[in-house]
């Protein structure tokens, strides 16, 4: 092994002044109008916050100052130039959310090199085809796993080095020829240096970030500087988020929302607190975050957490806390509907007015006093203070809004792809601006169609179809990869979504479904159910699968028998034939058996097992208008006739 093999070049010059070559970094832009890339950020807000916290990471021991934060990144940018990255070097990115990635994601760029990113965690084979594909020359991760497992590959690919941001010591790697670098080594190969200054223009790609699909391969999504950049100017306008807020990172850096939202919290001069999903909690009273980001199963597993907590306490102590709850999410109910800001009820009658405003006055007391002497203690259980929450990564369950509402908590949901940076709209802080139920509206501009999904006509407002977008934030395209970038890119530059929803009189943007077979779960992952259902047809017991789970935390399945099947274990298990499918011991059974079919597969993923299944008794069938006449299930059609059904299966 090359001993983490920059030794000889650390012994030169340590005591360099780093602040001579900082200087150097500061010739690009003067003001906002001039930013080109996300490292203007880092270098305006150094000038104006330079004594602000910008980064905690307690557990990479780093607590830097914007002033201390950008000259490291500048440090690591003219030790990664040294070591040949230039303008327009690809680089793999595999690595989970740190200030070490962050550092070095800037590092990367202040150089002018695309990052291709994805998780440390994921398949081998799908990171070995992200790093060929992409066209990568060198590898970051923070995983020493992934180090062992890729390095042949690596080799056969001629890398020209490795930087690992891990925690774990690696002076134990034996046989490893390529040059492989520390954090903080690598940064010591700045001793001596001085760094050539990069022009970068809105244009230049900054970042590939990779889909993960369980069929085909990934896309690399082309996000240019100038794509990044629109977000930060037209979030804050938005959202206004002010300096020395902190927020509290958990979501993977590779999920562009995270992402983005990290980026904005630095040109507003806020503090940047990392934890991961073990120790969230903890973190989430350490750091008290002023705003925090979320996908929908974060705030589904903080409601299961307080409900569970209540369940300890006493029958009186339930009650009371219930018949509060449901009073406060009338009041909030009847508010807006007074304000004319419920997304169901548009122009209420005057009677109908006329209640709400009766509720309103008398449930007031009581909705105040609620919240004063028992929620305020559920948010300061949670951290002393309850943050605000960006979510995003699918639609949130109503009960999940109503309870946080009712807590008077703010959740501004936004929508958005990674090929739009990803945010395209957004709920305000202002109470008529954060509809419950929507996903906003559009950020400046920003423009949202609702087309015909077949023709690509415009639709009426209120009238649901095919979500179109466009706007400074829409990606380039896929990399190497024109026909699919074709498929969504039209040449007017609207981009097809593939969502289904509609808009408002007023421009609030309601999701109601994708327009192809991609599930979203709330935890954001995304499932690609077609190989899902072949692989649970191979059941004896299944005839016909759908799988659901559009915006919830777990896969379901709607499922036609096959009768004959159904009838053979009826017989060996002394049940009524006609009873079988109401047996739990045969859906039981059913269930085990298609999970372990699912968990068998290659690449298996762990939110790929079903939580739930339901029977329907007629099938699919091109007569009853659930297939198409080429036999493929038309799920939509299916989606709306069993709605009941399936919400019934994820009854809380």
């Amino acid at each position: 092994m090359q001993e983490v093999n920059e030794k000889k070049q650390n012994q030169t010059n340590n005591n360099y002044d780093i602040s001579k070559f900082v200087n150097n970094h500061m010739f690009v832009v003067k003001n906002v109008k001039e930013m080109n890339s996300i490292c203007d950020a880092w270098l305006l807000s150094s000038r104006k916050y330079a004594d602000n916290i910008a980064i905690k990471d307690d557990y990479n021991q780093m607590r830097l100052t914007y002033k201390d934060a950008y000259k490291m990144i500048c440090t690591a940018a003219t030790a990664l130039q040294n070591i040949g990255i230039k303008k327009n070097t690809h680089v793999a990115f595999f690595s989970e959310n740190s200030a070490k990635w962050m550092i070095c994601d800037q590092a990367i760029m202040k150089c002018g090199g695309v990052n291709a990113v994805r998780s440390s965690a994921a398949p081998l084979d799908e990171l070995k085809y992200i790093y060929e594909h992409s066209d990568c020359s060198a590898l970051f991760t923070d995983s020493k796993a992934l180090i062992l497992n890729i390095y042949e590959y690596l080799q056969e690919k001629s890398a020209k080095f490795v930087v690992y941001m891990g925690r774990e010591d690696i002076s134990d790697l034996k046989g490893i020829d390529i040059p492989l670098y520390t954090f903080d080594n690598l940064l010591k190969l700045a001793n001596g240096k001085e760094f050539e200054p990069v022009k970068l223009n809105s244009d230049d790609l900054a970042t590939l970030v990779y889909s993960s699909g369980t069929t085909g391969k990934p896309k690399g999504v082309m996000l240019t500087n100038g794509n990044l950049t629109s977000q930060l100017f037209n979030i804050h306008t938005e959202i206004e988020v002010k300096p020395r807020n902190s927020i509290l990172n958990v979501l993977p850096i590779w999920h562009m929302y995270e992402r983005t939202v990290e980026y904005y919290l630095v040109y507003c001069g806020g503090t940047l607190c990392y934890t991961n999903i073990r120790n969230f909690k903890k973190d989430l009273k350490k750091y008290k975050p002023d705003l925090m980001v979320a996908v929908p199963r974060i705030l589904e597993a903080i409601y299961e957490s307080i409900m569970s907590e209540l369940k300890n306490k006493s029958n009186l102590e339930k009650t009371v806390f219930h018949v509060l709850l449901n009073l406060s999410k009338y009041y909030k109910k009847s508010l807006n509907i007074l304000e004319n800001n419920h997304r169901d009820i548009t122009n209420p009658s005057k009677f109908l007015k006329l209640r709400c405003a009766l509720s309103v006055t008398w449930l007031y007391p009581i909705y105040k006093s609620a919240n004063e002497l028992i929620f305020s203690r559920i948010r300061k259980g949670m951290g002393g203070k309850f943050p605000m929450f960006v979510s995003g990564g699918g639609a949130i369950a109503p009960y999940v809004e109503d309870f946080f509402n009712a807590l008077n908590v703010d959740i501004l949901v936004g929508y958005g792809l990674t090929e739009t940076a990803p945010i395209l709209t957004v709920r305000r802080r202002e109470r008529e601006r954060n509809r419950l139920y929507t996903s906003g509206q559009p950020l400046p501009e920003t423009e949202i169609a609702i087309v015909d999904p077949d023709k690509l006509t415009l639709m009426p407002k209120g009238k649901k179809g095919l979500v179109l977008a466009k706007g400074p934030q829409v990606m380039k395209g896929y990399y190497k990869d024109k026909e699919a970038t074709d498929k969504v890119l039209l040449k007017t530059g609207w981009f097809i979504t593939g969502d289904l929803g509609w808009v408002s009189d007023d421009n609030f943007l309601t999701l109601t479904g994708r327009a192809k077979d991609i599930i979203v779960l709330s935890n954001g992952e995304n499932i690609e159910p077609d190989v899902l259902e072949q692989t649970c047809t191979m059941s004896d017991y299944v005839k016909q699968i759908v799988l659901v789970g559009q915006d919830k935390s777990c896969l379901g399945a709607l499922i036609k028998t096959d009768e004959d099947a159904v009838t053979k274990w009826a017989q060996e298990n002394g049940v009524k034939e006609a009873t079988a499918e109401q047996d739990p011991a045969f859906k039981k059974m059913l269930l085990k058996e298609l999970n372990e079919r699912l968990s068998s597969r290659p690449n298996y993923r762990p939110f790929e097992r079903l939580g739930a299944i339901r029977f329907v008794k007629e099938g699919f069938t091109i007569e009853n208008g659930l297939m198409t006449f080429t036999a493929k299930i038309r799920k939509n059609v299916v989606f709306d006739k069993y709605e009941k059904v399936i919400n019934d299966m994820y009854k809380i």
